[in-house]
Order: structure tokens, then C-alpha cells, then sequence
């Protein structure tokens, strides 16, 4: 079996990992969330996204994706919470075009199983620091700067664990 896990978002990324045996085997890639600079804003790179997803990783069989749940929350700026639900229901659709089964994972949710409780830079932090632990072939994918791949991999470790009871 393969699991993908969705962190969200401009700065989110898309994690497959191998799952053998009811655990985590290997980080196969993690992509950073593919973006198209437009007039007004980044979004989402829909054709790029479809190319991973049936190109890049068609080959791979047994496929399912855990997508962190977003909701709205409180933001100087509607237009960037529009854009961000945006990637997050844009995901939902290629994942089902591109016949890949889906759950939905909220936050609370994944970092509990994962043990990375905490919020801001501090909880970004864990995140990166347990994904390095849990995948030290993989240590230099998990930057600080691209902390959306860490929650990525977490988001599929986490999917992973429920999926396989």
C-alpha cells in the first residue's frame, strides 16, 4: 500500500510513502504544493498537480490520501481565505479525477497520533524534527523553510495508523 498525505495550502507539499505491514516503510517523494503566480495571487497549479499525481506517481498501486481537514479561521484577509480553500477542495477533486480514495484528517487529529501538540513556529518545529526522526534517509527533505513537507509526511503517517486500525 501507498499513502499520500496533503498538507494544503501555497506552502503546503504532498507526501507518498511506502506502508508495509501496518507501518511506515519509506518516504517514496514529497513534493512541495505546485503554484501559479497569477495577477491576483498564487494558486494552485491544477495541470502540474494532475502530471504527480498520474505521471509521477501512477505507477505506484494500492493508493489512498489523507488530506489535512481546513476550516475557516480568522484572517485580515478574505481573499486569502477564499484562495486557500480554494487548494484544499482543488486537491479533493484531482485526487477523485485521478481515481485516488480519500479521508479527510483534521489537525488535532494527526498530531495527536503523532505527538507533535503545539501551534506556531514551536509546533512547526516538532512536526520537522519528528518526520526527520521517523525518516532519517529522508532528514534533508524536512527544512524549516518548507515546513509544509514535514506536516505532509506526518498528515500520511497519522492517515496511515487509522487506515490500518
Amino acid at each position: 500500500m501507498n499513502i499520500i498525505g496533503v498538507d494544503p495550502g501555497a506552502s503546503g507539499a504532498l507526501a507518498l510513502l511506502d506502508w508495509r505491514d501496518g507501518y511506515p516503510g519509506r518516504v517514496i517523494e514529497v513534493v512541495d504544493t505546485p503554484t501559479k503566480r497569477l495577477k491576483k495571487g498564487t494558486w494552485l497549479d491544477e495541470r502540474a498537480l494532475y502530471d504527480i499525481l498520474t505521471n509521477q506517481w501512477g505507477e505506484y498501486e494500492n493508493l489512498v490520501a489523507f488530506i489535512e481537514q481546513v476550516n475557516a479561521h480568522a484572517t485580515p484577509s478574505s481573499s486569502a481565505a477564499f484562495s486557500f480553500g480554494g487548494y484544499f477542495h482543488s486537491v479533493r477533486t484531482l485526487l477523485g479525477v485521478c481515481g485516488v480514495p480519500y479521508e479527510l484528517i483534521t489537525p488535532g487529529e494527526w498530531k495527536k497520533v503523532m505527538k507533535v501538540q503545539g501551534k506556531g513556529p514551536k509546533g512547526k518545529e516538532l512536526s520537522i524534527n519528528k518526520a526527520k526522526q521517523l525518516f532519517p534517509t529522508a532528514e534533508k527533505t524536512f527544512l524549516k523553510s518548507k515546513d509544509g513537507r514535514a506536516d505532509a509526511a506526518l498528515i500520511a503517517v497519522a492517515g496511515g495508523i487509522r487506515y490500518n486500525g
